[in-house]
């Protein structure tokens, strides 16, 4: 099933578009490979320049090969609500979507869409980019897997994952399919310098 993202409130809340489809092999980055293991029953868990934060304070990281990563708390294995969980980018990222595992259509009274979660972006000195909302639908796989695409790349220093709070709204986040650090200004300038000497090169070879 294929949703476009619709944003309600410019710059403010979006419906994530979804594909109910089982997860990329291969993602960017992926919070089920065995390198997260480790960050299991950690309050934070650092990987490269990556860095995993269970919220609130004295929460505890759940990490898994099936579901990525959750919060050790009312769902033993999942983000439930007053819960949080914090992704800090410890070099910017720039990302184009979100691997989101457990989110199911939900039978609560409450629910018309299905489990309902946030994630919300942030740029550079905790800089507010962009919220976003997904849904769980009938169309779920098994393992409620959804891949999420923000319609739009953002470089982002943090993602923070959080469910609407009411019950039977929980959900684990696998990871980002589409997800790269930026360049460094002196990687971009080297390139740049590259670009134009090969520039400059084909210019005199025409000339000869």
């Amino acid at each position: 099933m294929n949703r476009k993202t619709m944003c309600l409130i410019p710059a403010a809340i979006c419906i994530l578009a979804s594909t109910a489809q089982a997860l990329p092999i291969n993602m960017a980055i992926d919070f089920r490979d065995n390198a997260w293991n480790a960050a299991d029953y950690q309050a934070t868990w650092t990987i490269g320049d990556i860095t995993a934060l269970a919220q609130p304070g004295g929460s505890l990281l759940y990490q898994d090969s099936t579901d990525g990563l959750g919060i050790r708390g009312g769902e033993p294995d999942e983000i439930d609500r007053l819960e949080s969980l914090e992704i800090v980018f410890n070099t910017p990222y720039v990302l184009r979507d979100v691997a989101i595992t457990d989110l199911f259509a939900s039978n609560d009274g409450n629910q018309i869409r299905g489990e309902e979660g946030y994630v919300h972006l942030y740029g550079g000195n905790d800089t507010f980019l962009q919220s976003f909302t997904f849904f769980g639908n009938d169309s779920d796989q098994a393992n409620g897997e959804q891949l999420f695409d923000f319609g739009q790349s953002f470089i982002v220093s943090k993602a923070v994952f959080s469910a609407r709070n009411l019950s039977n709204n929980e959900f684990s986040v696998a990871g980002f399919a589409n997800a790269a650090p930026v360049p460094e200004p002196a990687t971009m300038l080297l390139f740049g310098t590259g670009l134009a000497g090969l520039a400059g090169l084909a210019r005199r070879r025409k000339k000869a």
